[in-house]
């Protein structure tokens, strides 16, 4: 049995790519061997060009895993200066952990322990240790999680900015609006395999092609004619662009595999 079976894409220096897929897709065993944590039975892994992922690699990685895995004893700032220790050039990172808590929103909270922290800081406060070494290559996985609607506008706004600094960054999220607001490519996953590869804008433009608005009193009357003419049809609401493409994306693979 194969997690991923023959999956192959690129992910664009200075841009942010959308991982998306629902829960068994595949998308944590990529992470996983990105990170160098597993190894392909088949095939092979480039990150920045090299077919390993070996130790200078890492130090260019930066990681937000899903849970945020924390010392409760320890403050914001400690815990973000612990990890700025366990990299070669701990003193740059150091130097960074000032600017890096004003970044996240937690500047003139950094004294509070984690234990004391909600979720939604705790979130920020990892985010701070993933980026404290100064990562080339940025993977978040589901960075909004425990965020309220404002957590989650910063989120957004921390990741153009880091893309507006030349970062790449790849985005694991359910959150498919989130994907929408900031990715430039989407990388759908289903049971192992690579659905649907491309940019967001082309993706969306491609399938509003083959949509069409009618008002909602309607509905019944196309549904009528649409039934006698045995035309297959869909209706899905029209501000959910890419909830909409990815569910047909799916369907459109389940049916054609």
């Amino acid at each position: 049995m194969h997690a991923l079976k023959k999956v192959s894409f690129n992910i664009e220096p200075g841009s942010i790519c959308g991982l998306i897929g629902p829960n068994g897709a595949g998308k944590t065993t990529l992470i996983k061997l990105i990170l160098g944590l597993l190894k392909p039975t088949e095939g092979k892994i480039k990150v920045f060009g090299k077919n390993k992922v070996d130790k200078n690699s890492k130090q260019q990685i930066g990681f937000l895993p899903e849970e945020s895995y924390l010392y409760d004893f320890l403050s914001i700032r400690e815990t973000v200066e612990f990890a700025a220790k366990l990299y070669t050039n701990k003193n740059h990172g150091l130097s960074r952990v000032e600017d890096l808590l004003k970044m996240v929103g937690l500047e003139g909270r950094d004294d509070r322990k984690i234990s004391q922290c909600s979720k939604g800081m705790a979130r920020r406060t990892a985010l701070a240790q993933a980026l404290v070494h100064d990562p080339k290559f940025i993977i978040l996985d589901e960075p909004t999680s425990g965020f309220d609607p404002m957590g989650v506008s910063d989120m957004k706004s921390i990741m153009l900015s880091l893309k507006e600094e030349g970062k790449t960054i790849l985005l694991c999220s359910h959150q498919l609006a989130d994907i929408e607001a900031v990715c430039d490519n989407i990388v759908v996953f289903y049971e192992g395999n690579l659905v649907v590869n491309g940019s967001v804008q082309d993706l969306l433009k491609e399938s509003k092609n083959n949509m069409y608005q009618i008002a909602s009193e309607k509905r019944d009357l196309f549904e009528s004619l649409l039934k006698n003419e045995r035309i297959d049809y869909e209706f899905v609401r029209s501000n959910k662009g890419l909830e909409n493409f990815f569910i047909s994306s799916i369907k459109k693979w389940i049916a054609n595999s």
